[in-house]
């Protein structure tokens, strides 16, 4: 049972080995699914990035940013520094560097 169930089933919502995860966050994750507010989509796991995509904006790397409150998705973005508020977005085609944050 664990081998084949549990530790495939809590490896695919860490993402990661069961080993390199803290025992707090363990014992969080089980208390949230025994108190029975978990679900799934009806698709399944796929539609769980699926919808936190719905409304985004993609961008490729040498589009600007959108107006404010936009909210958009930069993809193969290399990051040139992180702030407390916000990221700069280098480039790798030389134009201007993307500003996101608040």
């Amino acid at each position: 049972l664990v081998d084949r169930f549990l530790r495939p089933f809590f490896e695919a919502i860490y993402v990661t080995p069961l080993s390199e995860q803290c025992s707090a966050t363990f014992e969080f994750l089980l208390r949230t699914l025994a108190d029975g507010r978990a679900c799934l989509p009806r698709r399944g796991l796929r539609a769980v990035p699926e919808q936190l995509a719905e409304g985004l904006h993609v961008c490729r790397p040498s589009a600007v940013a959108g107006s404010a409150g936009t909210a958009m998705l930069h993809l193969c973005s290399p990051v040139a520094e992180v702030r407390r508020d916000g990221v700069r977005l280098g480039s790798t085609t030389g134009e201007e560097p993307v500003e996101i944050g608040r």
